[in-house]
């Protein structure tokens, strides 16, 4: 089916503006149409992140089209949208759009000045996540600039199947603008393991090592699986790679600037959880490029 139509949040502020670059990427590679959107709040702060906040909707039309103007070109369909609301719940807003649109992607910045915590608590973006929506995240600190473009798609699998809900959803974005997937699965190191194994590791070191060996061969061949299938589904070139060690190192490893990083969410019960000290909130925090994150069915 493809993906066919882009969101963006706006609210006026340059650094929600990062993702502009990169949403009118996908759009072009994918054919998609990038809807602007922006959603009127009640009682709207004068400023957001230390510059003038949009407040009404006349004035958010015209910051919209200047937006849309900018990014005007042949092979780009662009449309912007403003509810009027005004609304009390800003991230409930977007995410109906998501469904009212026909949004298929919502991309956004995550803001994310003061850490994850800072970003996380309270956030627009993690409660668009929360209700269940995927969501690609630009950081605007992203070393070298936000990014306008990407090269590679990188996936985080951890052999459940609730971790293999980012894959169609990734695969669509790969095989559209013609880019290369990787798949990866870390298997921890002996001395990478989390405080609940090493009591074991360390009376029983060896069997503990040759444990870990057969789980690094098993996830091997999961995955092996999953980029045969990919290949003959979407028609894509994908390979994959079993990491040994730090998870949250191995894969922050592997982020960049144009690299996309795709993981599952453990959706709605799990995200208290997940942004206070797991992988994927560590994973998240620590990229060096944007994140593609779809909440587990």
């Amino acid at each position: 089916m493809g993906i066919r139509r882009l969101l963006l949040p706006l609210d006026g502020s340059g650094l929600a503006e990062a993702a502009l670059g990169l949403a009118a990427f996908l759009a072009r590679r994918l054919g998609a149409e990038l809807v602007l959107l922006h959603v009127v709040e009640q009682r709207p702060p004068e400023r957001v992140h230390g510059e003038p906040h949009l407040r009404e909707a006349t004035e958010a039309e015209a910051y919209l089209e200047g937006i849309a103007s900018r990014l005007k070109a042949p092979d780009l369909s662009v449309r912007i949208h403003v509810h009027i609301g005004p609304e009390a719940n800003v991230a409930a807003a977007i995410a109906a759009h998501r469904l009212e649109q026909a949004g298929d992607l919502i991309v956004m910045s995550t803001h994310g000045r003061g850490g994850l915590r800072g970003w996380v608590l309270g956030s627009i973006a993690h409660q668009i996540v929360q209700r269940g929506c995927p969501v690609l995240l630009v950081k605007p600190e992203t070393p070298g600039g936000p990014p306008e473009a990407i090269r590679r798609i990188v996936v985080a699998l951890d052999g459940t199947s609730a971790s293999e809900a980012v894959l169609p959803l990734a695969a669509e974005i790969a095989a559209g603008c013609g880019l290369p997937m990787d798949l990866i699965t870390v298997v921890p190191s002996v001395g990478a393991l989390g405080p609940e194994q090493r009591p074991v590791a360390t009376f029983l070191p060896t069997a503990t090592a040759a444990m870990l060996e057969l789980e690094a061969e098993a996830a091997a061949s999961y995955l092996q699986g999953i980029a045969e299938r990919l290949k003959a589904e979407f028609k894509l070139e994908a390979g994959y790679e079993v990491a040994r060690g730090d998870p949250v190192a191995e894969l922050t490893k592997r982020t960049g600037r144009d690299v996309l990083l795709a993981m599952t969410t453990r959706g709605r019960y799990g995200l208290a959880g997940l942004w206070e000290g797991s992988i994927s909130a560590r994973v998240l925090s620590a990229s060096y490029g944007p994140v593609l994150m779809v909440p587990a069915p």
